[in-house]
């Protein structure tokens, strides 16, 4: 069952475009993540979706049911925002309690379920404590227990580890996955953060200047991006325009690479962990998936390697990855090998198609 449809939203802030005919389903115990850039569109989109901007135009439906134009606090949905929202002068109870309040649920029910989401989110020793005297990553399970005391239909989670460290991002990312799955909650889920959202989402929205550019699972968008924009922001870091002729991809500085698999392309792209790196061979032939290069920079990055390169003869700049200690390392000035596979070629449209 489709819990949320956003169904060919747009907006305006004055003459400046926002949104431009959104289309993303969330369905029953499905978690969505809205993935991009700043200034893309994601919490418009969520704000628009929790009822706290009108769209422009388009629908949005809950279960089937159009609540374009019904204020929030008659949406079945509750928002975990980015900096908590916690009344400071109230205790993590009362806190958990207030959206069941609003709502005019008996006493006892509310007591009952504000007990259950302490429970949930292993904080019930916390209920008599102010917001002030909690860490952030407390502070964020007392926003999560809050929005799913009201057992929304669908949760909407606006960039709510952003405000974390690292370690605890890592942490609460696991608790949060793990709660969305056990309860099959519906969640619509902000991040710009890549990693966060391969890691937690059934599926992903790459959004671009208020357009989604690409909707699939994590491996679907990270392994084969559609368009330019989805292979760079997914971290696809070699990326070329030509055209493909004669079974050859041709760049438009004059590099041939194998011709990527699929119908005509204008880019073509690969991972800096799928060129290949070796020592040079004299007199080896140069063809369209070998190229000699000179290495212009080097940068150690742990677990990894990270090396820039220039290719020859046309001077096309090309980064390399290797885990640290596999085969040769290489510094700056060092002549090698560089190896293009027809099979790690990402063909790559400009836009995604209409």
């Amino acid at each position: 069952m489709t819990a949320l449809t956003i169904d060919d939203v747009s907006k305006s802030f004055g003459s400046t475009p926002v949104l431009d005919g959104i289309r993303v389903d969330v369905e029953a115990g499905e978690l969505v993540s809205l993935l991009g850039p700043s200034g893309c569109g994601k919490t418009t989109t969520l704000n628009v979706v929790a009822g706290f901007l009108p769209a422009d135009s388009g629908r949005v439906l809950l279960a089937g049911t159009d609540v374009t134009t019904v204020p929030p606090y008659r949406r079945d949905t509750a928002v975990v925002f980015q900096n908590y929202a916690l009344f400071p002068h109230l205790r993590v109870r009362d806190n958990v309690a207030y959206g069941l309040r609003a709502r005019k649920l008996p006493a006892a029910e509310v007591a009952e379920r504000v007990q259950a989401a302490l429970e949930l989110m292993d904080i019930a020793e916390l209920a008599d404590r102010y917001p002030g005297q909690l860490s952030g990553g407390q502070q964020q399970r007392v926003a999560v227990a809050r929005a799913v005391a009201v057992r929304p239909r669908v949760l909407l989670m606006d960039e709510p580890l952003s405000n974390l460290d690292a370690k605890l991002r890592q942490e609460i990312r696991l608790e949060l996955r793990a709660l969305q799955q056990r309860l099959g909650q519906a969640v619509l889920f902000v991040t710009h953060d890549q990693q966060e959202a391969l890691s937690i989402s059934d599926r992903i929205a790459v959004l671009n200047a208020g357009r989604v550019e690409q909707v699939g699972s994590p491996a679907e968008v990270f392994e084969r991006p559609r368009t330019v924009f989805v292979a760079d922001f997914m971290g696809v870091e070699n990326i070329f325009a030509g055209e493909v002729a004669d079974g050859r991809f041709r760049t438009d500085d004059g590099l041939e690479l194998p011709a990527p698999s699929g119908g005509p392309v204008g880019h073509v792209g690969i991972r800096p962990t799928a060129v290949r790196l070796s020592p040079p061979e004299e007199g080896a032939p140069q063809d369209a998936a070998r190229r000699n290069a000179t290495v212009t920079g080097r940068v150690y990055l742990g677990d990894s390697v990270r090396y820039h390169l220039q290719l020859e003869p046309t001077g096309t700049a090309v980064v390399a990855e290797q885990p640290r200690g596999a085969g040769t390392s290489w510094q700056p000035g060092d002549a090698v090998t560089v190896g293009f596979a027809a099979e790690d070629l990402l063909g790559l449209q400009d836009a995604p198609a209409a």
